[in-house]
């Protein structure tokens, strides 16, 4: 009986051992569902935050929509009103000397551009107050240089742009422009500015070079460019240059700004992204309503297979395309022509040829292919390339020059039987594509309205597509089904 004690006890303690082995993975995984559940959270809180915001600023989107439906004599009453209120505005923020600039750390030539920056930001918050204009407005002309001293002047800066908008409501007939950039920016100057821009009615902005700005001052300037865009209900043009987009986070709240603009026509992306360039991604996320034109200028990398179609059908305004400065490579090539060969709304794309001549052929074969007649025929026939920077003749130029899709269709086709007319090898061709008798009185009709396009002082798409009309009935008459006929008509006597 005592020998099976120490049994009964080992027994014991390795019940109790698998027991603690036990409560530990159970402590191991309520920690982690914790874990999961504090993220879970946080990202709940986030999500809550950024629903708030995009409340807000429909809000005030709705309130800026309401003035601009104003009739004009209440907007020339609210523009009087401001003008009032303001005739005897004096600037109430004291202007720093360049010496008391130079205190503060500065060389002279630093403090100089910060005193003339804030100079002409004065000389702007002035005639903002005084209901001057104005068709272009930066609240940075100058410099770069953050400085604390800047703060008190973007505000009175702001909260005279909060009133000018009605001097731009009620001034339909100037443009009002907008360009910033080149500047340090501190979250708490974002939210001032943003504040403005809000209210703001630009027809035009600039916003360029924040490339170089320290990172610990880049926080928040995506997310500022995305509202001021989204919340403008006049916007037609925006030009990005050299914009740091870091990520896929930036990429998307910058590509919603845009998509949920309801006048944007133009844009420019000239020289944004990160280091690796700018993800062809960014294609596929573009899905404006309102966009005429685009011009992406910079590396776009990794192209994906359905980027461009899907960029062109998501924007079905879409007529013109700069593609220009993008080191595409073969594949890249492959998937823009795939895209053209089932789009008929883009009527304008513009490539380097630096970027493009090994590969121009694909792009040939989407606007012309010459493998048939039914091949030309399903070509598109709305869209003109240009290539820049080429220094030999380029046929993809000659393509789609007119602007009535019929008749590039037309042009294309003629050509093809223009060529074949030369060597006798239409009869041959018609054969191979199996076209019957029946269709005999048709082609020879269409001939002549097809080679309307070759008119005297009109671009040739090759040596041979200046071929009369005659000689192509001729050929036909000749060499195609005739042998056919003859013996129909001999059965028909006998």
């Amino acid at each position: 009986m005592n020998s099976s004690l120490p049994d009964a006890q080992e027994s014991r303690i390795n019940q109790l051992e698998n027991k603690c082995k036990t409560l530990q993975q159970t402590n191991s995984n309520l920690q982690q569902e914790c874990k999961i559940l504090r993220q879970t959270n946080s990202i709940i809180l986030q999500r809550q935050l950024e629903g708030e915001a995009k409340i807000a600023l429909l809000e005030q989107k709705l309130e800026l929509l309401r003035e601009a439906s104003l009739s004009e004599y209440v907007r020339k009453a609210k523009y009087q009103e401001v003008v009032k209120k303001n005739q005897d505005y004096e600037y109430p923020v004291a202007m720093p000397s360049i010496e008391e600039i130079m205190s503060q750390g500065f060389n002279e030539q630093d403090a100089t551009e910060i005193h003339e920056d804030i100079a002409a930001m004065v000389e702007q918050t002035k005639n903002m107050r005084s209901g001057e204009a104005m068709n272009y407005i930066d609240p940075n002309p100058i410099g770069s240089i953050y400085y604390d001293g800047y703060l008190p002047h973007y505000k009175e800066f702001v909260d005279a742009l909060i009133e000018y908008r009605h001097t731009m409501n009620y001034r339909r007939d100037v443009r009002f422009k907008c360009s910033m950039g080149s500047m340090e920016l501190t979250r708490d100057v974002l939210a001032i500015l943003q504040d403005g821009f809000y209210h703001a009615h630009f027809d035009s902005m600039t916003i360029y070079s924040n490339l170089e700005v320290t990172v610990d001052r880049l926080v928040g300037y995506i997310d500022f460019i995305a509202n001021c865009v989204a919340a403008s209900t006049r916007l037609i043009q925006l030009d990005l240059n050299q914009i740091f987009v870091e990520n896929t986070r930036d990429m998307d709240v910058l590509c919603e700004g845009i998509n949920s603009n309801i006048s944007l026509e133009h844009l420019t992306l000239d020289e944004c992204g990160n280091e690796h360039g700018l993800s062809g991604e960014i294609l596929s996320k573009l899905k404006s309503k309102t966009l005429k034109s685009v011009a992406i200028c910079t590396d776009l990398s990794n192209l994906g297979p359905t980027d461009m179609s899907e960029f062109l059908s998501s924007n079905p305004s879409l007529t013109a395309l700069d593609l220009c400065s993008n080191p595409f490579n073969r594949q890249d090539i492959v998937y823009i022509a795939d895209a053209l060969r089932h789009n008929t709304t883009l009527l304008n794309l513009e490539l380097s040829w630096d970027n493009i001549s090994n590969h121009c052929h694909l792009l040939e074969s989407a606007i012309f292919d010459r493998a048939s007649l039914n091949a030309a025929y399903e070509s598109n026939h709305h869209c003109k390339i240009k290539i820049w920077g080429c220094n030999i003749s380029s046929d993809i130029e000659k393509f789609n020059t007119y602007s009535d899709a019929i008749r590039n269709r037309n042009k294309k086709i003629y050509t093809i039987l223009s060529t074949r007319n030369r060597n006798r090898e239409n009869a041959a061709y018609f054969e191979s594509d199996d076209i019957g008798i029946k269709h005999i009185p048709r082609i020879i009709s269409l001939l002549k309205p097809l080679s309307r396009h070759n008119m005297k002082k009109r671009k040739m798409m090759s040596i041979h597509d200046d071929t009369k009309p005659l000689s192509i009935v001729y050929e036909i008459m000749r060499d195609w089904k005739m042998p056919e006929l003859y013996n129909l008509d001999a059965m028909n006597e006998d």
